[in-house]
């Protein structure tokens, strides 16, 4: 009820009271009635005032809410009619839209880019796990040959499985891999399907350090890395598992600390055991092998079938040993000595290969860009001193066997002219191999160094290399020697590097190459 409802009401009363006779109780009644009623007018338009203004309070925070929801971006087109008049068209592009927009986007290219990256990585790991060689054949693992293929013992000689682990034990035959052209012997398969090898035959005789240390720390562990590991094919390789605990008891073996951080490593206690069965290992051939695995004072090596302590400064025969992918390929093999499974591209001129030059036979002890190093395949039919003086390679003295090998027999070879100066570290080994790098002569002849690679010989020769005092001596290991004895003498050369134009690389047919 508004003001103007209550004057016309008042004018009514006030036209009927004219109308009725004076009555003071009723006029007294009337009076209160009539407070009362204006009372309960009142607070109705107090309690309506009230409500209005709380509509328009809460009007005003949706306007609010509904103007910063409702941003709009205005982007004016300006374009021209048939009669070259310009018009300005205003587009509006609602901010809630836009985010819309924009979230449809992200989520578009989120669902492309992990089709791309799972989709990439399903067809990565199919062409892994189902390789093919050049012509587009398919290709089988390495693991699925040995283990599909296989007839598992439980005794004697042959593969045992154990604990999910294939391993190879006793006098086995059938465990030849050819890798990085050289010839392996398959230890076991793991778990994981990865492949343990170890090379067929030592490659040097080293001391392990000069002081008692872990394998991390050695020299031996060095001299792997630096000459021996940039020689193979690191694609199909994965790091090693090395137990670094300390063993002074063959019947207490732990491995509770385990480094994986190295690509290649020696033998450990484990394998050795493990291919041991009716005292027999094809890991041991009469041969005296370093292990990774140490005691306290010393370091473990293998004597022939037997385990035993020496000492760190000693020298032994290294043989390196390399895990290949559960992903390696088998190009082709059969796992036999002659025909061993291949699982790296060959290549005709590798280590260890013959090359033929007139009528002498060498063996590639190293491969450079355009340069192979040889050593005679054998001996200079007479046996030389090293010095009477020295036991340094000196080719200026007329006393060093040096000056014999780059004056006369240098000039008695019809292949003279192919040689190549070479640079001949000719330090001394007492401590370190990386020694024998602080001195060093020139010169078209030299001999098998302490670094160099070494193969079968069936007598002592001289190196390059001796102690402070003595000469070194090498037949499947190192001895000291006085540097005044006769002894046989395997000349080393190096040529440049040409194609091969027959042979295939054996003793009985040896590479020949392009002039």
């Amino acid at each position: 009820m508004n003001d103007e409802d209550i004057e016309i009401l008042d004018a009514f009363e006030e036209e009927k009271d004219k109308t009725k006779e004076y009555n003071p109780i009723e006029d007294k009644v009337e009076s209160k009635r009539e407070a009362h009623r204006r009372t309960k007018i009142n607070r109705e338009l107090e309690e309506e005032t009230e409500r209005e203004e709380k509509n328009k309070k809460e009007n005003k925070k949706k306007d609010k809410k509904n103007k910063k929801n409702k941003k709009e971006e205005i982007k004016e087109e300006i374009k021209e009619d048939s009669n070259g008049t310009k018009k300005v068209t205003v587009r509006k592009f609602k901010t809630g839209l836009f985010i819309r927009f924009i979230f449809c986007l992200l989520s578009y290219a989120f669902i492309i880019g992990c089709f791309i990256f799972y989709g990439g990585r399903l067809i990565k790991y199919y062409n892994i796990y189902n390789p093919k060689d050049a012509s587009g054949k398919t290709l089988s693992l390495l693991n699925n040959k040995i283990t599909s293929g296989s007839t598992f013992v439980y005794s004697g000689s042959g593969l045992y499985l154990s604990s999910g682990n294939y391993i190879f034990k006793g006098d086995v035959s059938n465990n030849y891999v050819s890798y990085s052209n050289m010839l392996w012997r398959i230890i076991k398969i793991n778990e994981d399907k990865t492949i343990d090898i170890v090379l067929d035959k030592p490659i040097n005789t080293l001391k392990w350090n000069k002081e008692i240390s872990s394998y991390n720390e050695s020299d031996i562990n060095s001299y792997l890395k630096e000459e021996f590991l940039p020689l193979l094919e690191k694609e199909v390789l994965v790091n090693n598992d090395i137990c670094t605990d300390i063993i002074d008891d063959v019947n207490s073996i732990s491995c509770k600390d385990i480094d994986t951080s190295n690509l290649i490593r020696l033998l450990s206690i484990e394998d050795f055991l493990n291919s041991k069965v009716d005292e027999k290992s094809y890991l041991a051939d009469g041969e005296s092998i370093w292990l990774t695995t140490r005691g306290k004072d010393k370091v473990w090596a293998i004597n022939n079938l037997s385990l035993s302590f020496a000492d760190s400064n000693e020298t032994y025969e290294v043989k390196p040993a390399v895990r290949l992918k559960n992903s390696t390929a088998l190009i082709k093999g059969e796992g036999t000595k002659e025909k061993p499974y291949v699982i790296t591209n060959e290549s005709k001129l590798a280590l260890g290969k013959q090359v033929k030059l007139d009528k002498d036979i060498y063996t590639i002890y190293k491969i450079e860009k355009d340069k192979l190093c040889l050593t005679s395949t054998k001996n200079i039919t007479k046996q030389y001193q090293f010095d009477t003086k020295t036991n340094i390679y000196t080719p200026t003295s007329r006393t060093s066997l040096a000056y014999y090998l780059n004056n006369t027999y240098y000039n008695s070879l019809s292949y003279k002219d192919k040689l190549l100066e070479t640079t001949w570290y000719t330090g001394t080994y007492e401590g370190s191999y990386k020694d024998i790098k602080n001195s060093e002569v020139k010169a078209k002849i030299g001999l098998p160094s302490i670094i160099d690679f070494k193969y079968d010989s069936a007598e002592y020769y001289y190196l390059l290399n001796g102690t402070k005092k003595r000469s070194y001596l090498y037949k499947n290991g190192l001895i000291e020697a006085s540097s005044s004895v006769y002894h046989s003498i395997k000349p080393s050369i190096c040529i440049k590097k040409t194609s091969v134009k027959s042979g295939n690389g054996t003793v009985d047919n040896p590479f020949v190459l392009e002039d």
